[in-house]
Formats: C-alpha cells, structure tokens, sequence
C-alpha cells in the first residue's frame, strides 16, 4: 500500500511506469497540461482503477494524478500482473486483452460521436 499525502504526485503526465493504482482512501484530482496551463480534469475516488494503459500496455500516462488528501493506493507493476498470470487459467490473459481492445473501440467510438454531436453548434 503507498500512502501519499495532500498535493503528493502519484504519477506525472508522459510518464511510463508501467503500473496500475487503485485509490483505497482518499481523492485524487486528474491534471493535464493545455499549452502553458494546467487544468483539472477530473475527481478520482475510492475503489477507482488509473493507470491500466500504463500497465497493459507500458503506455504513457495521459495526466497527472495528484492527491487532494491524505489518499492510499494498491500499486501493481507489470511483474506482479505477469506472476498473478501464472496462477490464472490459459483463457485469462487473451480474454483480458480483449476486454481491453475493446475498452479502446467504445473511446474511439465515444470520440466520433463527440465530433458528430459536436457539428450543429459549428453551423
């Protein structure tokens, strides 16, 4: 368990650490740069997942992630994945690659219908 306190950085934006946190206590507040400015995002909470492209797939994390309170998190790095793995049936990491190809589809798609939804008001 990591404890972090108010203000403490969990991770940074365009960092790859290629782990995955989930918040146990506490409240995080999602930052992400737009040009000079940093802006938040969005609230995270208790029983939240961040991190999983990092950790699926040793991406970069698309934000920072910094405390608002005294927070805990469960860190998993891509070793502890890989030795959990071990003990999982064969079907369970290809059926996790596919939920995660799929996860991928619905924000590609949620972004199309964005723009569509957005062409109305650019008329």
């Amino acid at each position: 368990m990591k404890r972090l306190q108010a203000r403490d950085v969990l991770f940074s934006e365009g960092e790859t650490d290629g782990k995955l946190f989930i918040v146990q206590k506490g409240a995080f507040v999602a930052q992400k740069k737009e040009g000079a400015k940093v802006r938040s995002k969005e609230t995270i909470l208790p029983h939240s997942v961040v991190g999983k492209d990092s950790l699926l797939n040793f991406a970069p994390h698309g934000y920072t992630l910094r405390a608002m309170e005294t927070s805990e998190v469960e860190e998993i790095s891509q070793e502890e994945l890989s030795s959990a793995f071990k003990n999982m049936p064969a079907w369970f990491s290809p059926f996790l690659r596919f939920m995660e190809s799929r996860v991928q589809t619905v924000k590609r798609n949620k972004a199309t219908l964005d723009k569509i939804h957005a062409i109305p008001t650019s008329l």
